[in-house]
Parts: structure tokens; sequence; C-alpha cells
């Protein structure tokens, strides 16, 4: 019962942390994910994720990056970080915790080369025809994050809570696609 309160303590911790973002700037997206993740059960196993997340800049650059959503074979997923992203470029590098299940991550994005500012005249055309404009784009990034599980560190504890709390997952290796609402 202990180690279940401490696991629910660590998620509102970072819920409440998440919450302490200021800005003038957010950005709410819609993510599909698809994974696969190692462990020592069955070597390795797929999986997949539907997230919401919002990213809130702290600057022009900075921001803190929260997701939650539904995910094969956890169930549910929870993933709190912060990054930055480049002005010029609008690449971007976060990292932080998946809360559930329990890892360690960073991740890189990479624009969707239809929402850079400048847009192809065939594009345009294509947009003019349907009556709409370059703000119509559905605009959305590619992901990829490199996770480690708690369940690495268990083997130096005298528990199996950090095992758990990872899912039985050592690793995990994702791609996505994100699509911002605003």
């Amino acid at each position: 019962m202990k180690k279940h309160a401490r696991y629910t303590l660590l998620i509102w911790c970072c819920l409440f942390a998440s919450t302490l973002s200021w800005s003038q700037e957010s950005e709410t997206y819609f993510e599909s994910n698809v994974g696969f993740s190692v462990n020592d059960e069955t070597g390795g196993s797929p999986g997949l994720s539907l997230l919401w997340g919002k990213r809130t800049f702290q600057s022009e650059n900075r921001f803190i990056d929260r997701q939650f959503g539904l995910a094969v074979p956890s169930l549910v997923t929870l993933k709190v970080g912060q990054g930055w992203r480049n002005p010029d470029t609008y690449r971007t590098f976060s990292y932080g915790v998946r809360v559930w299940p329990l890892h360690g991550y960073v991740q890189f994005g990479f624009l969707n080369p239809r929402c850079e500012n400048n847009v192809s005249e065939r594009t345009l055309r294509r947009l003019q025809r349907r009556g709409k404009s370059r703000e119509n784009l559905l605009c959305g990034e590619w992901n990829i994050s490199l996770e480690v599980g708690s369940a690495l560190l268990d083997e130096y504890f005298d528990t199996d809570f950090l095992y758990d709390a990872a899912f039985w997952s050592y690793g995990i290796v994702t791609f996505s696609h994100r699509w911002y609402l605003d």
C-alpha cells in the first residue's frame, strides 16, 4: 500500500508542477504514437497511444510540455517535460518524465514541411481554388522519443516498485505525429 501512495504522490506533484508554467503563448495538440518497448518478459512488445497535449511557452524558445491519453498495453499514459524550440527552424528538443509507465525521456521534434512559412505557389493556388488560405493548413510535427524505464534501476534497490512502475519496461522508442489545434 505504501508504494501506491508514493506513486500517487509523484503523479500529483508532476501535475501540480506542470500547472505552474506561466506564459503568453500555448499550443494545444493531438498526438498519435507508435513504439516498441524492451522488457525481459517477452523481449519486447509494440505499443500505440493517442494523446492530448499542451505546450506552454515561457519565452520565445523555452516551453513546458504535458500530455496524457490512452495507450496500449498500459491503458493510460502521462508525460511532463520541458524543452526548447529553435525559432529559425522550429525544431525542438525536450526531456522529462513519463509518469506512467515510469520512464525518463528525450524527444526530438521536426516541423512538418507543409507548415513552413514559405508555402509553394502550387499549394497556394490549390488552397485559393477551395476558398482557403495558408492559415487553413493543418500543421503538425514529427517526433522521435527515446526513453529509459525505471525498471533498470530496480536491481539497485531492494524493491519491485520501480520495476512495476515502469510496467516492466527497460526502454521505449516511439515515433509520433502531432497535429496542432490552435
